[in-house]
């Protein structure tokens, strides 16, 4: 039992939720790498890129985000070599009216992050649109790749990855010379202990309300 954190009427259950929605809101498949670029006769350097890439969303924020931009380069080589122009600027397209209609619908409502996200996104593919015109498909095809993660970074499921493994990051690096109470440490990490339990789980709302908890506590907000 995790006690308050997972009480129905805890005063993060609304602002998580809205938080976590990106995902349904626009209700799209995301370009992925995997089905782009996958499949047989991969060279070492794409099969790297693309390890790379899926290993990224497991990984802190910031650290899985660096490791995306090093994959980027190669993975969009290899989305111009496997598909064809047209292809190209149909996913742009696609993926710019959806995040178009989640701006729209969200209006000034959406929580900070997530509007930060969408717009993040638009930008990429705005400039994703601008390189297909100028008959740059490397570079619209990396840009495209570049917005789809913006989105993917605000799903529901990859914000519970990130988040998560934040924390568990976080409570490794503890020292005992860090000012915690041995009560704040061990609620800290059953929220962490948790949070991966709720991800494993498929919760991703869950674990997301976990490790915001985790990381107050470790923050000394708790």
């Amino acid at each position: 039992m995790l006690g308050c954190e997972d009480a129905a009427s805890d005063p993060l259950t609304n602002l998580v939720g809205d938080r976590s929605q990106a995902g349904l809101l626009l209700g799209v498949r995301l370009a992925d790498p995997v089905a782009w670029v996958g499949g047989d006769g991969l060279s070492v350097e794409e099969s790297v890129a693309l390890e790379a890439w899926r290993d990224s969303w497991t990984m802190e924020p910031a650290r899985g985000a660096a490791t995306r931009e090093g994959a980027y380069v190669v993975l969009s080589e290899s989305v111009v070599r496997r598909t064809g122009a047209d292809s190209l600027a149909a996913e742009i397209a696609r993926l710019t009216g959806a995040v178009t209609r989640a701006l729209v619908v969200g209006g000034r409502t959406l929580p900070q992050e997530l509007a930060d996200g969408l717009r993040s996104s638009y930008d990429a593919l705005s400039s994703a649109a601008a390189a297909r015109a100028a008959d740059d498909p490397r570079s619209a095809a990396e840009h495209m790749l570049r917005g789809a993660d913006a989105l993917r970074e605000i799903s529901p499921e990859d914000v519970a990855r990130a988040l998560v493994a934040e924390v568990e990051e976080r409570f490794r690096r503890i020292s005992s010379g860090d000012p915690y109470s041995e009560q704040d440490l061990e609620r800290a990490e059953r929220l962490v202990r948790g949070g991966r339990q709720a991800l494993d789980a498929r919760d991703w709302v869950l674990a997301i309300r976990r490790a915001y908890y985790a990381r107050a506590l470790l923050e000394g907000e708790g």
